[in-house]
């Protein structure tokens, strides 16, 4: 298990984001209630993508240097909404957006974070197995980029 806290502004979270998905490495990826099985990749900052990512404050990140399998989701909520799999997915890292903002008239800072978990569920055979050593590799890429 690999984890980093950081804190700064929306602005800074955009700036970060930015830099994850010009590297090219990467799926970014909206962790977001989602209708089907489909998700959403963030390609770009455009405002529509900003929206959605600002709603949960949380992506998540897929790379050919260390997911195996495709994105998972859970099964359907009362309403008919999913979530991703983190654990039966890829594997991915989990990224929290930091922001700052107003409440009860004060200036608020929630911290941001990358994470993955000690071990993922392999989704044909639903056996863990532990992140591959190229995911740690890729885990400190992103935090020097923050």
């Amino acid at each position: 298990m690999a984890d980093f806290t950081f804190y700064g502004s929306w602005r800074d979270t955009l700036g970060m984001l930015e830099h994850i998905i010009r590297t090219g490495e990467n799926k970014v990826i909206a962790d977001i209630a989602y209708k089907k099985p489909e998700f959403l990749q963030i390609r770009s900052l455009s405002e529509h993508e900003v929206k959605k990512i600002k709603k949960n404050h949380s992506v998540y990140i897929w790379s050919e240097s260390y997911s195996q399998y495709p994105i998972s989701f859970d099964s359907p909520d009362p309403k008919g909404y999913m979530g991703i799999e983190i654990q039966e997915s890829g594997p991915l890292i989990h990224m929290g957006l930091a922001d700052i903002y107003k409440e009860d008239s004060l200036f608020r800072i929630a911290s941001g974070y990358i994470y993955y978990p000690p071990y993922f569920i392999n989704p044909k055979t639903k056996r863990p197995y532990p992140p591959p050593p190229s995911m740690y590799k890729a885990f400190l890429s992103i935090k020097k980029i923050i």
